[in-house]
């Protein structure tokens, strides 16, 4: 049996969010997808991504939103990890510590997300993939995964820090 990639339902919130904001038909295009209409009730579940992705695909198209995915990373916050990663990351005495974490953290957040570190002679690059036959459509789930690694690095850098 095939395994059904599952994200979860926090990670739909921005772009619920934004939706809401500009008054669209927010329940019904979850509901054409198959998602929950109360999402914000079912956050924490975790969702089948392939409707999630339609779902995010159709809301960009009928909306004419320009850089869904983008616009959804920017509302994105480090409180929509899984409380586990968050704890992890909140009680480790380094940066670098707290990345590994977040490494073997990731598919908890995302079933076809891996992360790992990769170190050069005076630093270290934080990677990630996004695997699986569908990539075409995991724009916007990019911008979500991207993000999450510059908001581990405000937790010990400050608050606005950037690539």
């Amino acid at each position: 049996m095939a395994d059904i990639p599952l994200t979860r339902g926090q990670f739909l919130l921005p772009f619920v969010s934004i939706l809401d904001d500009i008054g669209a038909p927010t329940e019904t295009l979850l509901e054409r997808s198959r998602l929950p209409s109360s999402l914000a009730e079912k956050s924490e579940l975790y969702l089948p991504l392939l409707p999630a992705l339609r779902f995010v695909e159709t809301a960009q198209r009928s909306q004419g939103i320009e850089d869904f995915g983008f616009l959804a990373a920017r509302r994105l916050q480090f409180s929509h990890m899984r409380e586990k990663t968050r704890a992890l990351i909140a009680h480790s005495p380094t940066l670098l510590v707290a990345l590994r974490h977040a490494c073997r953290e990731a598919s908890g957040e995302d079933t076809i997300l891996s992360m790992w570190i990769e170190h050069d002679a005076d630093h270290v690059r934080v990677c990630s993939r996004l695997t699986g036959p569908w990539l075409l459509q995991l724009k916007h789930a990019q911008w979500i995964q991207n993000i999450f690694s510059v908001y581990i690095i405000r937790q010990f850098a400050e608050p606005d820090w950037m690539p």
